[in-house]
């Protein structure tokens, strides 16, 4: 039975190391060491701070003579701060659940054409987003409600207004655009 609960202890100890607990500060922006070690995750800050201004996410950062990719903004990572812009990286891939929600400050977003996804939530609540651009000439994959009670203007992609994202009308309505369903009035 020793060996048994000596082996669990093991195994926890091992998934804690690998699931990317390290955490780093670099600049002001706290970041998570993901899985393989080689990319990075924004997370929220650790301290009793929150995340305010302009910020300016980096492509990589380097602590400790380690260079990492920042691919990710983690779940609720800037949620209920302060920022009122912010510039996202070229190698960006993912912003994660309710990433900005209720970042009543943040006006403008450029998405970076490498973003293959926003998750559910992700600006939701930003009542003053009123500009999204997207540098890809085709959209990421937008979760729901991701720009719910924004008034976004979206510029430069092709493809129509993303699925799902509630866009105000000239005559003040809000519509909800669905690629299968077209069109609807909220």
């Amino acid at each position: 039975m020793k060996k048994f609960f000596t082996a669990i202890a093991i195994v926890i100890c091992c998934a804690t190391n690998v699931y990317g607990q390290t955490i780093l500060n670099n600049n002001g922006i706290f970041y998570q060491v993901l899985p393989n070690q080689q990319d990075v995750a924004v997370i929220m800050p650790q301290e009793e701070t929150i995340y305010s201004g302009k910020i300016v996410i980096p492509a990589a950062i380097t602590t400790e003579g380690n260079t990492y990719k920042v691919t990710h903004i983690g779940a609720y990572a800037f949620a209920g701060s302060d920022v009122s812009s912010i510039t996202l990286p070229e190698g960006l891939v993912e912003i994660g659940y309710e990433a900005f929600r209720q970042c009543y400050k943040l006006k403008s977003v450029t998405i970076p054409a490498s973003l293959l996804y926003i998750a559910n939530n992700a600006f939701l609540f930003c009542f003053n987003l009123t500009a999204l651009t997207f540098k890809a000439q085709t959209r990421p994959i937008i979760g729901n409600n991701a720009f719910g009670r924004t008034k976004v203007n979206v510029k430069g992609i092709n493809t129509g207004i993303p699925g799902n994202m509630f866009v105000p009308d000239q005559d003040g309505k809000r519509y909800q655009v669905d690629a299968k369903a077209g069109v609807v009035v909220y």
